[in-house]
């Protein structure tokens, strides 16, 4: 059945104007073969907040003394949403059963839980050596604990997937759902992620510019995490 809506789906792109990447995902659609298909699990859902403790160096310069302080703090994050198992198959079951008409929600990945809690960590040492005057030039978490205020849950929708590698390697071809007692399935081809590299001349630069100012290459790459989930977010925006 899978199949089938899937060949319907390649047959209706035929003649319109695509894009680069998905004029070039064409031809794999195209040779995906019934064996080569398979249901994944319905991912899990779950609302939790973290306590964490973390560490924070703070450094002053003044003519020519430098002040070095060490603060540990403890801090309680915000509420998040949390998506364990295929993340596409759980932001489309958000749309589906979770929110209304027009609702958006804000949604991570299980493995986001320790990078939310460095973040918030890292925030708020910032804040405090800046209200010092003081730069910060280190950061570590300590230990973060996490509070599950709702779920685990799940609703009936799993992932559609297509190995289109002779390495096993798999891409989302859709999802299938029930509802009011009635199947359906969704074609909504996605490419697997591939990491993009840095290239060598940029891996060096930020490697001269965190060795030679580390106050400087460590607020460059927060920057740049901010930045990076940012733009998360805004692809996470569901409704």
């Amino acid at each position: 059945v899978a199949l089938a809506h899937l060949k319907k789906f390649v047959e209706s792109k035929q003649h319109a104007e695509l894009s680069k990447e998905d004029a070039a995902m064409m031809p794999i659609l195209k040779s995906i073969k019934t064996e080569e298909l398979r249901f994944g699990e319905a991912p899990k859902y779950f609302f939790a907040y973290m306590q964490c403790n973390s560490t924070g160096v703070g450094k002053s310069s003044f003519q020519g003394t430098e002040t070095q302080r060490t603060v540990a703090r403890d801090y309680v994050t915000d509420e998040f949403l949390f998506i364990d198992g295929h993340v596409g198959a759980g932001a489309k079951g958000l749309s589906l059963f979770y929110l209304k008409q027009n609702q958006t929600i804000h949604y991570y990945k299980k493995s986001d839980i320790v990078r939310l809690a460095k973040e918030e960590g890292f925030r708020l040492h910032m804040q405090y050596f800046s209200d010092l005057n003081f730069s910060l030039s280190d950061h570590r978490l300590n230990r973060h604990t996490v509070n599950v205020t709702k779920g685990p849950f799940t609703y009936p929708i799993r992932p559609i997937l297509a190995v289109i590698s002779d390495e096993g390697e798999e891409m989302t071809i859709g999802y299938v759902y029930e509802k009011e007692g009635k199947e359906y399935i969704i074609i909504e081809p996605q490419m697997p992620d591939r990491p993009k590299k840095m290239s060598k001349k940029g891996c060096a630069i930020w490697a001269v510019v965190g060795v030679l100012c580390p106050p400087v290459g460590l607020i460059s790459l927060f920057v740049l995490a901010v930045w990076a989930v940012a733009k998360k977010k805004k692809e996470r925006m569901i409704g």
